[in-house]
């Protein structure tokens, strides 16, 4: 991320639809013009083959 965010976050889980959502809040109210760049792996997909 382009800024600092709290160390509280929140984990939503529909496993169902194998989505997670992931809440973070801002440490400093200032506008963020981007969020930064993305990491190896962004926006990928992995098959849970656990069962």
């Amino acid at each position: 991320l382009s800024h600092e965010v709290q160390e509280v976050v929140s984990v939503h889980c529909a496993s169902k639809v194998g989505k997670i959502e992931v809440n973070l809040k801002k440490l400093n109210s200032v506008l963020w013009s981007d969020l930064g760049q993305p990491r190896e792996h962004h926006n990928s997909y992995k098959k849970n083959t656990d069962g």
